[in-house]
């Protein structure tokens, strides 16, 4: 079941995506994480220690210097009782060389049950760069851009989350099974959320603007 409530691609406007196909439950298992606390250790610790878990973000700002790699049986989740839009993953503001996904997967291993609820994430992508023409996209190599298109930051996607499991055959024989993203915002990246090759994905009360930096091309969705 896939219903669109409200979607304009254009950089500046706001999507609103929901997909009702399976719920996703909190792990037993769970590290509360504060403003400045190291996300990936506590990913990585719940993995190796539990074998998954739920990370929970209490109020606050996370500035991240490198991607966030979620993994099987891990749960993303905003505390209990706070807004999505008072959780906030994102880049130092000044920092216009970073070019990487805030949030994704290794693209190597097959990926199952990951859950992304009640959290922001934003990007740094400027105005000015959203303006690359289109060949940028269909012809990056034979486009005399100003910039040029090499100079994009095309890299700084949202949610970006693939999976070993789709590059190992078909989207009929995926092994990335289940991921939930729930009341989440993405906005000032070159994409918003992109996704590949997975069954059972839910998407619900999903909210993304101001993404995207080749005209004609705004992602904010991509699936």
């Amino acid at each position: 079941f896939f219903k669109t409530i409200h979607s304009k691609s254009a950089a500046m406007m706001y999507s609103v995506l929901a997909i009702s196909l399976l719920v996703a439950a909190v792990h037993s298992a769970s590290i509360t994480v504060n403003p400045g606390d190291d996300i990936q250790a506590a990913i990585d610790k719940l993995s190796s220690d539990n074998g998954g878990g739920s990370v929970i973000f209490n109020k606050g700002t996370y500035t991240i210097t490198k991607s966030i790699y979620a993994n099987s049986d891990i749960t993303l989740i905003g505390a209990e009782g706070v807004s999505y839009k008072d959780i906030l993953i994102t880049v130092d503001q000044s920092n216009l060389k970073f070019n990487e996904p805030l949030l994704t997967t290794d693209d190597t291993k097959a990926l199952k049950n990951i859950a992304i609820i009640g959290l922001s994430f934003r990007g740094n992508i400027q105005p000015s760069e959203q303006h690359y023409p289109p060949c940028c996209h269909t012809s990056p190599s034979n486009c005399t851009a100003d910039p040029p298109c090499s100079s994009m930051r095309a890299n700084l996607v949202g949610i970006a989350m693939g999976g070993g499991g789709f590059y190992n055959g078909s989207v009929d024989t995926s092994q990335n099974y289940n991921k939930t993203i729930r009341n989440v915002e993405v906005y000032q990246c070159a994409m918003g959320i992109t996704s590949s090759g997975w069954k059972l994905l839910t998407v619900d009360n999903v909210t993304t603007f101001g993404n995207g930096m080749i005209e004609d091309f705004f992602h904010n969705i991509y699936f």
